[in-house]
């Protein structure tokens, strides 16, 4: 069965600023200690930003993916916009989908587990690249 995202996403996302706590409720477990710490780092790291703010060049597009190419997805176990379940049935209808579920953590693992995310990014691009 597939889960929707939970209101609460999409009545936060819709503001037209988010403050810490909104970062936090969409991207981060507010339950866990970690989490919460997690978020004030993350958004102390981004506020700090002042140049190469952007990660896409403009007018890139999406990556060339048919499914069947390897394609990972990163996720939280309380991720109140995606739930995970909904890419646990995905990934049965793609084998080729590597499905990586972060503990006590939201939509946003690449904020909270920013190292160990990029490992796996690097690992994931080695080991799948022609």
């Amino acid at each position: 069965m597939i889960r929707q995202a939970k209101q609460l996403f999409y009545d936060i996302s819709r503001k037209p600023e988010n403050d810490l706590i909104d970062e936090g409720v969409l991207f981060f477990e507010l339950a866990s200690k970690q989490s919460l710490q997690a978020a004030q780092s993350s958004h102390d790291r981004i506020a700090a930003r002042t140049t190469d703010t952007s990660v896409r060049s403009p007018g890139a597009g999406p990556p060339n993916r048919s499914p069947a190419n390897p394609t990972p997805r990163y996720s939280g176990d309380h991720d109140i916009c995606s739930p995970v379940e909904n890419w646990n049935a995905l990934s049965q209808q793609l084998p080729t989908t590597q499905l990586l579920t972060y503990p006590r953590a939201g939509h946003g693992p690449h904020h909270q587990h920013p190292q160990a995310l990029a490992h796996h990014i690097a690992t994931f691009v080695a080991s799948t690249s022609e």
